[in-house]
């Protein structure tokens, strides 16, 4: 899963942005873990579906001169770094629960790009005099 959203404002603070982002994914039973490095903040988003499925997301928020840019990569999950011997053996079972990751970050997708749309406006509102 890859989500990127560009916006063009020069007033609007990161901050509140990187909040929105962490308390979207907490009311979701996802754990987050902020960094900050230089003008880029990292959130690192891990946790389970309601499927099971185990996920971890990068949520990456930083300014481009008057660009706002907020981009989400789903990372690998712990059965695709096994190697191809385990995958021979359980093949199956782990493309199996890649697929339900995979329905699920769908899912997950369309949620959060609803939110941070609203979130932004938001947050610009609260922002202009």
């Amino acid at each position: 899963m890859r989500i990127q959203r560009i916006w063009v404002d020069e007033e609007i603070q990161l901050e509140p942005l990187v909040s929105a982002i962490e308390s979207f994914f907490k009311s979701r039973n996802f754990s987050t873990k902020r960094k900050k490095t230089g003008k880029e903040h990292v959130v690192v988003i891990t946790g389970q579906h309601k499927d099971g499925s185990y996920v971890r997301i990068d949520a990456k928020i930083s300014r481009k001169e008057n660009e706002v840019i907020v981009e989400l990569l789903a990372g690998e999950t712990p059965f695709s770094r096994l190697g191809t011997l385990t995958g021979l053996l359980f093949g199956g079972y782990m493309t199996l629960q890649g697929l339900k990751s995979e329905e699920a970050l769908n899912m997950l997708e369309h949620d959060f790009s609803t939110y941070i749309d609203q979130a932004f406006l938001d947050i610009k509102n609260k922002t202009e005099p």
